[in-house]
């Protein structure tokens, strides 16, 4: 493969771009000439705004402490203005308050109380990495590695917990003879991912034992959720996109329609002194016992912080939190409008009479309460990103998807380019845009061809990284297989990383190396959870992703999942996906290099 440069493969596209400016100025061509204008300024203006560099720069870290600090800094500093509030607006916090505190008090099922037994039967651990601990499997983090927990109060709940299990009991018995007793941190560990070429995110890496049950109470939270404002996490995105796409429908044409909100730093905005005065006691006991009081930032950034907000990013039910929240304050601003239509729970397939949609800071409101909400978000302790908040005009921006007049001008981030696969879904994401905005990108397609060692025509809905997806009608010598009389093609397909067990739970040499010890109480609870499966472990690669090529069968080539769609069709011109994506690729398709290997007539 050549050299991969990203400048160079942005200085392609913007000739593409360049190009299609002339011959968007011309007709009356769908999708809207207006929008294709403000795609292609997009697409232009934050190709690279997400690169991710292979060394995140000291610049970059300090950004996101800074960044870090100031919300720490707002936290502590809250407390409850009442006294110089106006009628309305007394009336606007208290309908929070009541709507807020439904969601904590209401009987809503023993299933979904806010008590110790409910958290520790709901609770697990994700897939990342903790503080202290090891790996990021279940078995590893919870029967094979170090136990730690932020406090003693989580220490005690584990074993009060565990006593109830006697296989936990064996599990824990023996992973301690191994890696000692669980140990204490008194903090989280604030590491950094990347962002933007501007910025890092910086994630609190919180204690294995802390997440276990954070996740817990958010599976909890979830419940809640659903049976109070009837937002179902699973779904909401989807319910946000539809909503900002009526949004810049309505109000580019009559007005008075939906509007978009986002904040900054949303995650670390819940402070205190706000959960104490909002949340009951009862239930406040129980976030408090398992957040992290302190964090350790990384060693030539700063030293311990103390924390004043209730949870960060990286702690396990910030999310279903910050959207219990914001659903609330929400509901409240809707509430107090003059629409008979007005009601506490959300928009939803059972609720097509809600007049908002909230999912974490991804809010969606009618534009007659978006004022009354963003007052009150911000006397709340938020800061709304006046960048990303849309109230007026044609635009509006919910959920990864940016809609201008209806149609989705949300352009491709490019956020790695150093192997061969980043290439790969470079590509496809971009022939994907060009396909939905018509823009026609031959100088794109041709340095990508440059790059490429190998290049396999791949069905429409495969993944971005296991070829070039291209629909049926330019794909040429492409046979059935004999025995099922579909069509055969070959891929690449991600070489998982296995922790493998011999029989009597015994790991193998080589995963021994790498820190696994015998636990088969452990083992089999890990089966149980679903992660042992013939006898192995899927781990979470930490390093490049290896690939080999596969040979599969498909038998709708172009058949594709929802997820790939990522747009609306709702205009006339080129109505079928794969012949607009034909009409960007047709002539300018990389040629195969290796070709197929010879399949079975």
């Amino acid at each position: 493969m050549s050299t991969l440069d990203a400048d160079a493969i942005y200085k392609a596209l913007c000739t593409d771009l360049d190009n299609a400016y002339c011959k968007t100025s011309v007709g009356g061509n769908f999708p809207p000439v207006e929008s294709r204008w403000r795609a292609i300024e997009i697409m232009r203006d934050k190709f690279l705004s997400k690169l991710e560099p292979r060394q995140q720069t000291p610049a970059q870290k300090q950004a996101a402490i800074d960044e870090f600090d100031l919300s720490n800094s707002l936290a502590m500093g809250w407390k409850p203005m009442t006294s110089g509030l106006n009628d309305h607006e007394s009336e606007l916090v208290g309908t929070f308050l009541k709507y807020f505190n439904d969601f904590w008090e209401c009987d809503y099922g023993p299933d979904c109380d806010l008590n110790w037994g409910n958290v520790a039967l709901h609770a697990r651990c994700g897939p990342g990495a903790s503080f202290g601990g090891s790996g990021t499997s279940f078995y590893q983090k919870m029967y094979s590695g170090p136990l730690t927990a932020s406090s003693p109060y989580i220490l005690a709940l584990y074993k009060a917990d565990i006593n109830l299990w006697p296989e936990e009991t064996i599990a824990e018995q023996i992973r301690a003879e191994t890696y000692g007793p669980p140990s204490l941190t008194g903090r989280s560990k604030l590491t950094f991912v990347p962002k933007t070429v501007k910025t890092s995110r910086l994630i609190a890496v919180e204690p294995t034992l802390n997440v276990f049950y954070q996740l817990g109470v958010a599976e909890i939270l979830s419940k809640r959720l659903v049976r109070c404002f009837g937002i179902d996490l699973s779904t909401q995105p989807d319910v946000n996109r539809q909503l900002a796409r009526l949004g810049s429908v309505i109000d580019a044409s009559f007005g008075d329609g939906y509007s978009t909100i986002d904040l900054t730093s949303a995650s670390d905005g819940i402070s205190l002194s706000l959960a104490g005065y909002s949340i009951p006691a009862g239930q406040l006991d129980v976030l408090l016992g398992l957040r992290s009081a302190y964090a350790q930032v990384d060693k030539d950034l700063g030293s311990i912080r103390e924390l004043h907000m209730l949870s960060t990013m990286g702690n396990g039910f910030t999310f279903p939190l910050q959207t219990a929240l914001f659903a609330a304050a929400t509901a409240a601003a809707v509430a107090l409008g003059d629409d008979i239509l007005a009601m506490p729970k959300a928009w939803s397939d059972r609720n097509p009479g809600g007049l908002y949609s909230v999912f974490g800071d991804d809010i969606v409101v009618t534009t007659k309460a978006a004022h009354r909400l963003l007052w009150l978000l911000e006397w709340l302790g938020f800061r709304p990103n006046k960048e990303k908040c849309f109230t007026s005009g044609e635009f509006r921006e919910s959920c990864g998807f940016d809609f201008h007049r209806g149609f989705n001008v949300r352009p491709v981030f490019l956020k790695q380019f150093f192997t061969e696969q980043d290439v790969l879904v470079c590509a496809n994401r971009v022939v994907d845009w060009a396909a939905r905005c018509l823009v026609p990108v031959p100088t794109f397609l041709k340095h990508v061809a440059s790059l490429l060692k190998r290049v396999y025509y791949v069905p429409l809905g495969s993944g971005l990284d296991t070829g070039l997806l291209v629909p049926y009608s330019l794909v040429r010598g492409l046979k059935r297989d004999p025995d099922v009389q579909s069509v055969a093609y070959y891929h690449f397909e991600p070489k998982p990383d296995r922790a493998r067990f011999k029989w009597g739970g015994k790991p193998s040499p080589r995963d021994s190396a790498r820190g696994f010890i015998s636990n088969p109480s452990g083992l089999y609870l890990s089966m149980l959870r679903g992660e042992l499966r013939g006898g192995c472990i899927s781990l979470r690669a930490n390093a490049g992703v290896k690939y080999k090529v596969r040979r599969s069968v498909v038998p709708w080539w172009d058949h594709r999942p929802y997820t790939l769609q990522g747009w609306f069709d709702d205009y006339s011109v080129y109505t079928s996906y794969p012949v607009r994506l034909a009409w960007v690729l047709e002539g300018n398709l990389p040629k195969l290099k290796l070709g197929y290997r010879a399949l079975k007539a």
